[in-house]
Parts: structure tokens; C-alpha cells; sequence
């Protein structure tokens, strides 16, 4: 796949989401285009029909291409939020909470209440909130598998995303990275 031209979109909010329009001129040496949401090809989403209609499947090397640029646009969006707010989070267009805000980050208090108010909090602290519902469950220190949760702080007179923690603690016990990173990650490592 020769690719001519990519071009980022991110329009955020509501439906709205990211997504990577490329124009390609095809082996036959036909140009055609197409949009791809990054959100799918995220989720393994490879096969795309093209504006001329034609069903293509994307390579590895532009998948990693488009994924890239995507990358790179969507930091320079989040870039934009030093404070991540719950309204930003829904203009950014970025659609998964752990694509937009990462542990130490400072959250506005509407994005608190927003993860206080979706379920029943684990923990309700004046200092200390802690999402209802578990995350995952990680080995402790002991080697005891226990469950984390979604984890706000206030630290230095701010609130702060600390991550998935264990109940009533403040340290991120999940080492996840953004699941763009992941998806470039496995690509660059198929490709060596």
C-alpha cells in the first residue's frame, strides 16, 4: 500500500471520535481513500472498505503509520488539559478514562464526582475517593492476588489520579500503559 496523504481528525464529544482519513494508490495503481477510527484498529479492526468500495486490509507498516500520527496528535491534544477536567475529557474525543488521564495527573472536581456518583464508592474520604467497582486484581507484596480500584487523592491541595490501587492506598498498582502504545508496541515487535 503506497500511502499518499493522512490526515487526523478528532472532532470529540458525544459520537464523535478519532480517527485518520488516508488516501493510497492501490497495486493496480488506483488512488482511493478511506477514514479509520482509531478506536478500532486499536481492537484489532484491520479490514476497511475504501470510498471506491473496494475491501483492502491494512498492513502491518500502515497500521503502524496511522497509529503513530494518532499518537502524536493525541498527546499534543491531551497536551492542551494540563488540569484533566471531566468536560475536557469528553471534548478531546479520546473515549476510554485511562486514554485521557494517567496516575499523577490533577482532575478537576467534577471528574471526582463523575467516578463518586457512577456507583456506590469502595472508599469515601474527604481526601480520599475510590470508584465503586474493581479494576483488576493485582498481586500484593505477599503475593496475594487483591482487588484495585479506580483512585482520586487529594495531594498538595489538588485532586490527583493516583491510578488503581488497593482499598484505602494511594499507589498504582496496575503498570498499564495507553492501549494506542500497546497496539504500536505489538506491531513494532511483529515487524523486527
Amino acid at each position: 500500500m503506497n500511502i499518499k496523504k493522512l490526515a487526523y481528525h478528532n472532532e470529540g464529544g458525544g459520537d464523535r471520535k478519532e480517527c485518520v482519513e488516508i488516501t493510497f494508490v492501490h497495486k493496480e495503481g488506483m488512488e482511493d481513500s478511506l477514514t479509520i477510527s482509531v478506536d478500532n484498529l486499536c481492537c484489532g479492526l484491520v479490514q476497511y472498505q475504501t470510498d471506491g468500495k473496494l475491501w483492502i486490509k491494512l498492513p502491518d507498516d500502515a497500521q503502524l503509520i496511522i497509529l503513530r500520527l494518532a499518537r502524536d496528535e493525541r498527546e499534543k491534544i491531551l497536551a492542551a488539559y494540563p488540569v484533566k477536567t471531566y468536560e475536557g475529557w469528553g471534548e478531546s474525543g479520546v473515549g476510554s478514562f485511562g486514554e485521557y488521564c494517567k496516575p499523577g495527573d490533577e482532575v478537576d472536581d467534577a471528574m471526582v464526582d463523575y467516578f463518586l456518583n457512577v456507583v456506590p464508592p469502595a472508599t469515601f474520604k474527604s481526601n480520599l475517593i475510590q470508584a465503586g467497582e474493581p479494576y483488576s486484581s493485582e498481586p500484593d507484596e505477599n503475593g496475594k492476588y487483591r482487588s484495585t480500584w479506580t483512585t482520586f487523592a487529594v495531594v498538595d491541595g489538588v485532586w490527583r489520579y493516583c491510578g488503581e490501587c488497593f482499598a484505602g492506598q494511594t499507589q498504582n498498582r496496575v503498570a498499564e500503559t495507553r492501549r494506542i502504545e500497546r497496539v504500536i508496541k505489538k506491531l513494532e515487535s511483529s515487524a523486527a
